[in-house]
């Protein structure tokens, strides 16, 4: 089990917080001032917090952006210009802090940018498993959609997507076609255990 929390900055092994003497030439003061300034910098996390991807999750289900191809907008674009269904879980994953590149649904399943996974039965898929979708109207697209399934607020467990069908992003029960067309379900490599409450 691996435990992790929300990126935060992370503090230098105490022997770079010790404060040496400063150099006297000025090659030496350089690369001491670099040394310093690099343990500043954010370290992002290698594992992400359970709790912040059901936050932004739900925060894309509250702001339900229209569905849209990506491939007509730049992956860092405002939600508004709207969402496919690989962006939206890129744009959770990369809110969270997870070190993830915008690939397609296809390359998710595949592993790669980051999207590593251990695979899993449809019957033992478990909150923020990732869920992959070869439509049987589409069969030309293997593992063409991609969802997270997500516990709804009535206890059940469904799956979020950004769904062409509707036209935005939105939570829908697994049944129908969504259990029929399934085809892959994953559990990322760098979803973590939350730490638990008063540790």
């Amino acid at each position: 089990m691996r435990i992790c929390s929300s990126p935060r900055n992370v503090l230098p092994p105490h022997s770079l917080i010790h404060r040496p003497k400063a150099p006297q030439d000025r090659s030496q003061l350089r690369l001491w001032l670099l040394v310093f300034a690099l343990t500043l910098i954010p370290i992002q996390a290698q594992c992400v917090s359970q709790d912040a991807l059901t936050h932004w999750y739900h925060f894309m289900l509250v702001k339900a952006p229209p569905y849209r191809m990506s491939t007509t907008i730049t992956p860092d674009a405002p939600i508004s210009e709207g969402v496919d269904c690989s962006r939206l879980h890129y744009l959770v994953y990369k809110w969270a802090g997870a070190p993830v590149q915008r690939v397609t649904a296809r390359d998710m399943a595949m592993g790669r940018g980051g999207w590593k996974g251990v695979e899993k039965s449809l019957d033992n898929a478990d909150h923020l498993d990732l869920i992959w979708w070869t439509w049987k109207r589409r069969p030309e697209r293997p593992y063409g959609h991609i969802g997270a399934i997500l516990l709804g607020d009535n206890g059940l467990l469904g799956v979020i997507h950004a769904s062409e069908t509707h036209g935005h992003t939105i939570w829908q029960e697994m049944k129908g076609v969504l259990i029929r067309d399934a085809v892959a379900v994953k559990r990322p490599l760098i979803v973590g255990e939350d730490m638990p409450q008063g540790k």
